[in-house]
């Protein structure tokens, strides 16, 4: 009998999947889309991969519990993005 193995390559996921949605991680997140921004352009300076979500969002129904996030694409940024955010608003992980 001839068994062949099948890989991540052989599947067929639908096209809404997205399998860095698995290896992401959250380093910001504020009810004020501003700051999320110039995180992400901090980021963005350092060539560190991101995406915002909930932005919209955010401000778009007035008193609800969204905040904008910033997320990094591969988690083994997640330190290194965390920590130039902490150091460029003043702040440290324990405050």
């Amino acid at each position: 009998m001839n068994v062949e193995r099948i890989t991540l390559s052989h599947c067929v996921f639908p096209f809404f999947f997205n399998l860095s949605l698995f290896l992401m991680k959250q380093v910001f997140s504020s009810p004020d889309s501003a700051q999320v921004g110039l995180a992400k352009s901090l980021l963005d300076a350092m060539r560190i991969e991101n995406e915002v979500r909930n932005d919209a969002i955010s401000g778009a129904i007035p008193g609800a519990a969204f905040s904008a996030e910033l997320w990094v694409l591969n988690d083994e940024d997640h330190d290194q993005a965390r920590k130039l955010i902490l150091e460029d608003s003043g702040t440290s992980e324990s405050e």
